[in-house]
């Protein structure tokens, strides 16, 4: 645990220093300043240009001021991808960095795009797909570039970047190397019922740092306990962290020092094993793609540039499948496709969902389908299946298939299958459900359909871990860890969506015992129970664990292997 300072900086900040905050100000198409005001305090602040030449020798020379003076790193609370929808920066030094950009792409200097460029399709419009990726670049590089700014004096500083998992820059901004991030917790996420897990799958399908996520002003996002307390249980039980980052104005401080939480920030002080030093061991896995869920999904251009539509429900195939999941009880992990897996790779998992992906390159078709001619499972969702693939690694310049590729694999094309189908593809098998949910505007009210409770069924995917007992409330999630030795299992067991003052009763849950391995002990730690009352039992391989589990319980399964 630890702590660090925080300072704002509004326009009154900059002119009390003898400095004009206008200079390093965003320009809309109309040649006005972008300025925003602070709603909360009433203070004016607008937002600076990355590709301002003051505003970037400014705070070079702030960064590197923090790291002579000792500090492990800043974090820049920027917007990570772009801006709202009603402006874009226009100014000098983003249209000469666009004609650069351009020109190295195409050949020659493009044209800056008008701001009627926002509503163009990327799905259908290669220029909006260059565009978009153009300011991502961009602010990766001036990130990149502030980094090794700090690392001429502290040669293990870090930039972090204030935005969110689920916003669709992240897993490039880990592409290019900035791999520590904070997530922030903002209004597409409703905490305490809907799961967070996805997130801290992506985070460690791309990177070995932990995942640290936060919750603004819990009086707006956490209402009651339960809501604040189930994402802090789920960001440990899945290897990130949770930070209090800011005291609501709203709620007391007493808020945050009752009993629950100094219980559990108590048992991961005394247990850091626990959550330190392990890796996930899931045996499904949810193929995502950045360049998908973005190009093809949320498709859009404009959406790119909201505050409040990072990647939500509707638009992020790869995080419905991984709900579905969640609310099964059945641990997973993300794969992604821009890290270009290998059939050798995807190999420890028994089963990979591939969940209504447009974009699919050819490299990874080939692996794909050598993972299942090697004996794998393939679970195919939703409507589109590799329709597209692109040559290049970004994913700007796409070609159409000419061959369905589920036809060029089983000889049977994906849009006349029907229901929930398997076919047989070497050792393995490819198994297809288009229609798996009944979509709705939030997660917890959206359902699975009947074709997928089959697929669950069919392919066994509860077999690693199964929830035996439905709970009283919402539904219980789990995640399955080991650590670095090999000697302990722990798993982590979450009631999401219990209402508040809600006893959660009586739980069970079964998980399957390692082969060469046998249980010497099981133990269980909860911040929310006094007696637990553990009760286990192995038998046929597997082990089954009951007891009032609360809001979260960590299982510890100490192991010993055979010779």
């Amino acid at each position: 645990m630890t702590s660090a300072p925080v300072v704002e900086i509004f326009d009154e900040t900059y002119k009390d220093y003898g400095i004009d905050p206008d200079q390093f100000k965003m320009v809309k198409p109309d040649g006005t300043l972008a300025d925003i005001y602070d709603n909360t305090q009433g203070l004016k602040f607008g937002y600076a240009c990355y590709e301002n030449e003051k505003f970037i020798a400014m705070i070079t020379e702030y960064t590197e001021k923090v790291a002579k003076a000792g500090f492990d790193g800043c974090l820049y609370d920027g917007f990570n991808f772009a801006y709202p929808p009603n402006y874009y920066c226009s100014c000098e030094g983003c249209k000469n960095a666009w004609a650069k950009y351009s020109a190295d792409l195409y050949g020659e200097a493009l044209p800056f795009p008008t701001p009627r460029m926002l509503y163009n399709m990327m799905d259908s419009d290669e220029k909006a797909r260059a565009f978009c990726h153009f300011r991502l670049s961009s602010l990766a590089d001036f990130y990149l570039m502030l980094r090794d700014a700090g690392r001429k004096y502290n040669p293990e500083f870090e930039v972090y970047t204030n935005s969110t998992m689920y916003d669709m820059g992240m897993a490039y901004f880990y592409l290019r190397g900035l791999d520590v991030t904070t997530s922030e917790f903002k209004d597409t996420t409703k905490l305490g019922t809907d799961s967070t897990l996805f997130m801290y799958a992506e985070n460690e399908a791309l990177t070995d740092k932990q995942l640290i996520s936060f919750i603004n002003r819990r009086n707006i996002q956490c209402p009651d306990d339960n809501q604040y307390y189930t994402p802090l249980f789920e960001s440990y039980a899945a290897g990130g962290a949770m930070c209090h980052a800011e005291v609501s104005r709203t709620y007391p401080i007493e808020a945050y020092t009752e009993k629950t939480a100094l219980n559990f920030m108590k048992i991961v002080s005394e247990n850091k094993e626990a959550f330190e030093k392990t890796g996930s061991i899931a045996d499904t896995a949810v193929l995502y793609s950045w360049r998908d869920t973005t190009y093809c999904q949320i498709k859009e251009l404009k959406l790119n540039y909201s505050t409040n539509l990072r990647e939500t429900w509707e638009l992020n195939s790869s995080r419905r499948a991984a709900a579905l999941l969640a609310r099964r009880g059945i641990p997973f992990d993300y794969v992604v496709a821009e890290k270009n897996p290998t059939a050798s790779d995807l190999s420890r998992y028994k089963t990979v969902i591939v969940p209504e992906l447009t974009l699919l390159d050819r490299t990874l078709e080939a692996e794909l389908k050598k993972y299942v001619e090697n004996g794998g499972r393939l679970l195919i969702t939703g409507k589109e299946f590799g329709t597209v693939y692109s040559g290049d690694e970004v994913g700007i310049k796409w070609d159409r298939r000419e061959n369905d590729l589920l036809e060029s694999w089983v000889g049977t094309a994906y849009s006349n299958t029907e229901g929930f189908a398997t076919y047989r593809l070497g050792s393995g098998s490819i198994s297809v459900c288009r229609d798996y949910i009944k979509l709705r505007t939030t997660e917890e009210e959206s359902e699975a359909t009947a074709d997928f409770e089959k697929a669950v069924s069919e392919l066994d995917l509860t077999s690693q871990v199964r929830v035996e007992t439905k709970p009283a409330y919402g539904y219980i999630e789990t995640t399955l860890r080991a650590d670095c030795y090999g000697t302990a299992l722990r798993l982590n067991i979450i009631n999401n969506g219990v209402p508040q003052g809600s006893d959660t009763g009586k739980n069970t849950a079964s998980l399957e015992i390692p082969k060469g391995a046998e249980v010497k002990d099981v133990t269980a730690l909860s911040p929310c129970i006094d007696d637990i009352g553990l009760e286990y039992s192995v038998k046929d391989g597997r082990l089954t664990v009951s007891g009032s589990f609360g809001l979260y319980t960590l299982v510890t399964v100490s192991l010993q292997w055979n010779d």
